[in-house]
This record gives structure tokens, C-alpha cells and sequence, in this order.
């Protein structure tokens, strides 16, 4: 589906920019999600989920490498970088990455307080991925 599907479904009574906050490792953590963009730009319930089941972690995620594939609005790949993970944000979509990237700006004062700070960059499918500097223990 796309984003006009669900404008026409909801009878056009869509937001389509917004900021929403998230209580995540102690901190608030604020999201630009854009239905503009494409339906990557938007947080998912499913992220929030995410989240929390790696905040139950407790420090398992400390000085992990982690890639976010596929980061959309950047929400799971900031909480694990406030949980002290080394974090690359990856995504194909470039409305996406500009999106992580705006976010990872906006929470610039949470980032701030963490061991290490994310980074973002395009991975696509089937590329090779050693720029990453893998090995990711996630």
C-alpha cells in the first residue's frame, strides 16, 4: 500500500508531519516521523516494542556493535546508543536516512550523554557491507 492508499482510507483526515515522544533509557526521546516522505519516515508501534524488549537487556548492548537495518525515523538504533552500543543506522531510503539523520540531531542533548555516538549511512540489499566495519554483535 502507499501513503495515498492510507490517505484515502482515513478520508484524507491524515497528519502528516508530526513529533512524538518516547520515555526510552531514562531520557525523552522526541521523533519526527513524516507521512510525507514515504512509509519508512514513520514510526511503527513495532519500534516502541523494540525498544523496550532492549532496554529489559540491561547493559548486554554496552560497547555492542550494532547496525539498524532498515532505520526508518532512527528510533531502535538512538536507544540502543543510549544503552551504550557503538550504532550504525543503515536504510535504502534516502527520505529515511534524512529523517534518522534530523532525529539523531534533534536528540543531540540525550546522544550526548551516550559512550558512543550513532552514525548513518545508505546500505542497500545485497551490497557489500565492509565499510560498515563489521563484525556487529546485532
Amino acid at each position: 500500500f502507499s501513503i495515498s492508499d492510507i490517505r484515502r482510507s482515513a478520508g484524507g483526515h491524515v497528519q502528516l508531519d508530526s513529533d512524538k515522544e518516547y520515555d526510552l533509557v531514562g531520557q525523552k526521546v522526541r521523533i519526527r516521523q513524516s507521512l510525507s516522505n514515504s512509509l519508512a519516515s514513520v514510526t511503527w508501534d513495532s519500534a516502541y516494542v523494540l525498544c523496550k524488549y532492549l532496554e529489559s537487556l540491561g547493559d548486554q548492548l554496552a560497547d555492542a556493535r550494532v547496525v539498524e537495518l532498515g532505520c526508518g525515523t532512527g528510533l531502535v538504533g538512538i536507544c540502543a546508543a543510549l544503552l551504550g552500543a557503538k550504532v550504525v543506522l543503515t536504510d535504502a531510503d534516502q527520505a529515511s536516512l534524512r529523517t534518522a539523520e534530523a532525529n539523531l540531531a534533534l536528540n543531540r542533548t540525550a546522544l550526548e550523554q551516550a559512550r558512543h555516538q550513532p552514525t548513518c549511512c545508505p546500505l542497500y540489499w545485497g551490497d557489500d557491507a565492509s565499510a560498515l566495519d563489521p563484525p556487529f554483535k546485532y
